[in-house]
């Protein structure tokens, strides 16, 4: 599956991006999805269908079943990969927490209260871990 940015969209649809954006507030255009914070990006088979139903008027269906069936599992998918990223970050983070309690040699209040934080901070990224439903959702 490929996709495209907004500056390659606008030289394969010959539109302008106000017009683009215009057309997605409308519903005549295939929704972007969010590829990373701040930047989003289109499904190139969803253009695609998108053009061929400007061509030929009989295939507008095919594009509305394309475009409303694959971008939310996109979506999704992709959603659970920046979740799982982060969980990732946030347990690195915890151990680097907890190496560093260790080094300074804390009073042992101190260490059983961070201890006790950390803990409660790494169940909580067990309960958030999307690894079985981005596996689950990938199998559907």
């Amino acid at each position: 599956m490929n996709v495209i940015g907004i500056d390659k969209l606008v030289k394969k649809v010959s539109l302008g991006r106000s017009t683009i954006y215009r057309l997605i507030s409308e519903g005549k255009f295939p929704k972007p999805f969010q590829a990373v914070p701040n930047r989003n990006a289109w499904i190139e088979t969803d253009i695609d269908l998108w053009l061929k139903a400007k061509v030929n008027p009989e295939l507008e269906n095919e594009h509305v079943a394309a475009t409303t069936s694959a971008a939310p599992l996109f979506d999704s998918i992709l959603d659970e990969a920046i979740m799982w990223e982060n969980i990732g970050r946030c347990r690195r983070y915890l151990e680097h927490i907890e190496n560093v309690a260790r080094e300074r040699k804390l009073p042992a209040a101190a260490r059983d209260a961070i201890a006790h934080q950390i803990r409660s901070l790494r169940l909580l990224c067990d309960e958030l871990d999307p690894t079985d439903g981005r596996v689950t959702t990938m199998r559907r």
